[in-house]
């Protein structure tokens, strides 16, 4: 009988303290492919030496515009350039700010990468649905509140409200 490989799409063997032997146990396991998120992009080199075969993605985490442009952006490129990974590669971005995850994805496309976005719970959800926002209460014209609500609770989150519903349509004559 012949099985095919398992893939484990969403892997972080960077963060193992021997990053070597994790992907050696995912190997043993019957893993012949991932999807590695590296927050050390030197363990890059690891992944590739491997054997495992997927992606890896580069985690950038950033939490405003500044800081992206003050350091995060010229290190992400840097680690980019200095890449030790025949593979494919990608930038996993999970920034609650719209304007640096508008430039990642700028960046995936100049250099040819892979995109992963998660958007943080700033951007993905309304303020209203922090347990601890001050923010009033919606109305039954707003969508529902999503069944799974994120567990950050600030109130001054700065997050799009939900866009106004269209003003209702008079009746047909």
């Amino acid at each position: 009988m012949l099985v095919p490989g398992l893939v484990d799409a969403h892997t972080r063997i960077g963060r193992a303290p021997d990053p070597a032997a994790a992907a050696r146990d995912l190997i043993r396991s019957g893993v012949v492919a991932v999807a590695d998120v590296l927050d050390d992009h030197d363990a890059i080199g690891v992944l590739a030496r491997s054997g495992l075969g997927g992606a890896a993605y580069l985690e950038v985490r950033c939490p405003d515009e500044r800081t992206w442009e003050d350091s995060e952006r010229d290190r992400l490129i840097t680690a980019i350039r200095e890449l030790d990974h025949t593979g494919v590669i990608g930038i996993a971005a999970h920034t609650p700010d719209l304007a640096v995850l508008e430039d990642l994805a700028i960046l995936a496309r100049t250099f040819g990468l892979r995109l992963h976005a998660e958007p943080s719970p700033a951007t993905a959800w309304p303020c209203w649905t922090r347990p601890a926002c001050s923010a009033p209460t919606p109305t039954s014209s707003t969508p529902p509140r999503p069944s799974t609500p994120p567990t950050a609770s600030c109130c001054a989150c700065a997050a799009p409200p939900w866009p106004s519903p269209p003003p209702p349509r008079p009746p047909r004559t």
